[in-house]
Formats: C-alpha cells, sequence, structure tokens
C-alpha cells in the first residue's frame, strides 16, 4: 500500500531558475582556464588538471549512484526521506560524464602530455609499454571510458526515474523492480569502477599497478557522494525543503560518512603496505615519487586531514546530531577527497608542482558548480522525497536506539 504524504508535510519542489547561471558560471571559468593555458603553453598542467577535477565530480555522482543502489540492496527504510536527493545527485553523472569529451579528443588526436603510452616513439622504445599496447591504446581507451560512462549514467537514470515514477503510479511495483535490479547493478558498479581505476588513475604511470586501486577509488568514491549527500541534504533542510529530515537521520548520514571514511583509510594503508613489504621496484617506485619534491607533506597533510581529524571529529553520537558540525567535517573530507586524487594524479604527470595553480582552481571552482547546476536541474519540479514510498511512513518516524 502506497502511503501519500499530507501536503502539509511534503516538500516543495525544487526551483531550477538558478540552473542556468550555474551553468554558465562553470563553463566560464572551463573556458578562462583553457585560455589560461593556451598562453602559458603548459599542456600538461591543463590536462592534469581537467582529468583530476573531472574525476573528483564524477566520484560525488558516483557515489551517490552506490548509495541509491545499496539502500535498495538492503531494503533501507531510514533513508527514504533522503534517498531523491542521493538519486538527483546520481544523475549528474550524465552532465559531467560529457566533459570527459576534451581529453578523449585529445587522446586521438595523439596528444601525450597526459597519458605516455600513448606517444607511439615511446612505446616502440619501452618493452612494458608495448606490452600493454593493446589495452593501453587511444581507440579502445576512448571506448572503454564511453562504456563506463554510459553504464554508470543508464543506472543512475534507471533508479531516478523509476523513483520519479513511483510519486504518480503504484511506488510498490517500482521499488521492486529496482530492488531486484540493485544487486547485478552492483556487481557491474565494482567491475567498472575497478578497471576505470586502472585507466584513468593508474596508466598515468604504466609502469606501476596496484590490484587495491580499484577498492581505493570505490572507497573515494562512496566519501565523496556521503560527504555531498550530507551537506546538500543540511542545506534543504536549513532552507525549509527538507522539514522530513531529523537528527536521526542526520546520525545515520554521520555514522555512513564516518564508516566509509575509516575504510578509505584502511584500503589506502593496506595499498601502501602491501607496496613496502613487497619491496618490489616497479611498485615502490610510484610511492618514492610522493615522498620527495614536497610530495611528503602533502601525504602528511592527507593522512591528517583525511582519516585523523574526521576519526576524532566525528567520533562522538553528538558530533553526528549536531547539524553545523556534522556539516563542518563533511567539508573537511570532501576537501581531503580533493586533495587524495590530486596526490594520486599529479606526481604522475611531468613537470607539475606540488601547489595548485591557478588553472587548477578555476577548474575545481567550475565543476564544483556545474555539479550544482546538474544537480538543481534533475530536483527542479520534483519533490524532494518520494511520496508514495511503501517505507516511508518508517522513515519519518525513525528513530536511532
Amino acid at each position: 500500500m502506497s502511503h501519500a504524504l499530507h501536503p502539509a508535510t511534503h516538500s516543495e519542489a525544487f526551483s531550477g531558475k538558478v540552473a542556468g547561471p550555474l551553468r554558465s558560471i562553470g563553463l566560464g571559468c572551463l573556458i578562462v582556464a583553457a585560455l589560461i593555458a593556451i598562453v602559458s603553453g603548459n599542456a600538461a598542467e591543463f590536462w592534469s588538471a581537467w582529468l583530476h577535477n573531472w574525476l573528483f565530480s564524477i566520484t560525488v555522482g558516483l557515489g551517490a549512484l552506490l548509495f541509491v543502489a545499496i539502500q535498495h540492496l538492503t531494503k533501507a527504510g531510514w533513508s527514504v526521506v533522503v534517498q531523491r536527493v542521493a538519486e538527483c545527485l546520481s544523475v549528474t553523472i550524465g552532465p559531467i560524464a560529457w566533459l570527459a569529451v576534451p581529453i578523449l579528443v585529445a587522446l586521438l588526436a595523439g596528444s601525450h602530455s597526459l597519458f605516455m603510452w600513448n606517444d607511439a616513439t615511446h612505446v616502440m622504445e619501452d618493452s612494458i609499454l608495448s606490452g600493454k599496447a593493446a589495452w593501453l591504446n587511444a581507440p579502445f581507451f576512448v571506448i572503454r571510458t564511453v562504456i563506463y560512462l554510459g553504464i554508470w549514467w543508464w543506472f543512475a537514470l534507471q533508479f531516478y526515474e523509476g523513483s520519479v515514477r513511483g510519486d504518480c503510479k503504484d511506488a510498490e511495483d517500482q521499488l521492486s523492480r529496482l530492488r531486484a535490479r540493485s544487486g547485478p547493478r552492483l556487481i557491474v558498479l565494482g567491475v567498472t569502477i575497478t578497471l576505470a581505476s586502472f585507466d584513468w588513475i593508474m596508466s598515468l604511470d604504466p609502469h606501476w599497478f596496484s590490484s587495491i586501486l580499484g577498492i581505493y577509488l570505490f572507497a573515494s568514491a562512496m566519501v565523496a557522494g556521503l560527504a555531498a549527500l550530507t551537506l546538500v541534504v543540511l542545506g534543504l533542510r536549513k532552507i525549509g525543503l527538507l522539514p522530513q529530515v531529523t537528527v536521526e537521520h542526520l546520525h545515520d548520514l554521520g555514522k555512513l560518512l564516518y564508516g566509509f571514511n575509516c575504510f578509505w583509510a584502511y584500503i589506502a594503508f593496506s595499498q601502501y603496505l602491501l607496496i613496502w613489504y613487497a619491496n618490489i621496484p616497479e611498485e615502490t617506485g610510484w610511492f618514492y615519487h610522493r615522498q620527495i619534491h614536497g610530495w611528503a607533506e602533502v601525504s602528511l597533510v592527507l593522512v591528517a586531514l583525511h582519516f585523523v581529524l574526521p576519526f576524532f571529529g566525528l567520533m562522538s553520537r553528538g558530533a553526528k546530531r549536531h547539524a553545523p558540525t556534522l556539516a563542518f567535517w563533511s567539508v573537511i573530507i570532501l576537501v581531503a577527497n580533493w586533495i587524495d586524487l590530486y596526490w594520486l594524479i599529479m606526481p604522475s604527470v611531468a613537470g607539475r608542482s606540488v601547489a595548485p595553480g591557478l588553472v587548477d582552481l578555476l577548474l575545481a571552482f567550475g565543476f564544483i558548480v556545474l555539479t550544482a547546476s546538474a544537480f538543481v536541474s534533475a530536483a527542479a519540479g520534483r519533490s524532494l522525497i518520494p511520496r508514495n514510498d511503501p517505507l516511508l511512513s518508517e522513515s519519518l518516524k525513525f528513530h536511532n536506539h
């Protein structure tokens, strides 16, 4: 049986009027960054900054998609009041996916400023690169990227559109379909995220390899998605568009954010420990580059900002139930996630310095604004909660014991 909400209890439709201006501002930042890069002539700086910030934005949507799929798989009731927000965040994958086109076109045009394996001369002189040429070549790389992004976008749209249809039709039928498909979709997401991590991060230094990098990117995406979801929910609640969200829901969002952030730390340390213990030159060289020329300090900042400080800051029950505190740590974790991707990418790119430049900051702001614009477009004209979800009444009454 569906549970329609009394008109006074459901969220107002989110206004889409700001989506256009946000999109213009975001694209403007990207264009200015490109012009600066053209004038400076530093192609490596521009393309590495573009990849870094594009990947950061994609992980936000990907983390939200994983959150939605997990909620359906586990038949969670508590999260229904934040589910629509997560669905809208997940479909930002689509618009952001199109921003991979410049990198893909540059690869097909023969650029090797970012990926050394795209230099035919270099490949012929390097036995390792020539051995990986069947996988690491521009046409196949582009095809794989399109497949990854297409699958993620399609999954996000399926969850989003199925949920929206439930607002007007029998939500039970829609919900049962989404639940039945969530398990297989999570398996596909696991495989594609792993392969994407090999392509977008590991292949920047094709002599290095790590079997843990896929789960590392999964953990990063979950942390980014949960931190962004928490911030958006808190913001909408603050302006009165999500009055159904209580401290009980915030508490559970805080627990998930805390838990997955600790999981990220565990995976990051495991990768370091196993490579350090094995002491294989092809693997340890990757970490060596992150311990010289100022990168050691970045590594320490990352340890503090991405794990130690949030570990103690979000540990208490009170911190998870206090909106300003939860918002503060969500911002810190998102910033740390941005630094983490910077640390993963930049030391592998020739000529990149430790400190972000103007191009990095412009692209960061531009991608964040474009992600916000995509979210507003997805949420515009929709109820911010699934009105007829059969578990809605359970979510409204949810209480942590």
